[in-house]
């Protein structure tokens, strides 16, 4: 599938990543950083909202392959990538679960522990 039609594979993953809630989540992440103040550091900053968008896209992905099962009987879920047959559920899955940890590790290393926490947090409660 993703050989024969590169087009409609790359709509299926951005699909599953949900660009405007996403963007959504690294737009009042970046209003709290900029309440808070960066103490001049733009690249803690810069990592803090990537690591944001990476975790919440994660997290969107994770949902859709968890419930793939549940989309499939419902109408307006039924057509996402996962729940139509359309992307592996255990490849995104899995994609999404090192995605997120790979977020969290960042927040973790270049941010804070409180971010981080707060990151995980956030995908478990997800």
């Amino acid at each position: 599938m993703a050989l024969e039609h590169p087009g409609a594979f790359a709509r299926d993953l951005l699909t599953l990543v949900k660009p405007g809630v996403r963007g959504l989540n690294v737009l009042m992440a970046a209003g709290g950083l900029a309440l808070a103040g960066t103490g001049g550091d733009a690249g803690r900053a810069a990592v803090a909202l990537l690591a944001t968008a990476v975790l919440v896209g994660s997290a969107n992905a994770l949902n859709m392959a968890i419930e793939a099962s549940t989309d499939r009987q419902m109408a307006r879920a039924a057509d996402r990538p996962i729940a139509a047959g359309r992307l592996s559920r255990r490849w995104i899955g899995s994609a999404s679960a090192v995605s997120a940890l790979a977020a969290l590790g960042a927040l973790w290393l270049w941010v804070n522990t409180w971010t981080a926490g707060l990151g995980a947090a956030a995908l478990l409660l997800y």
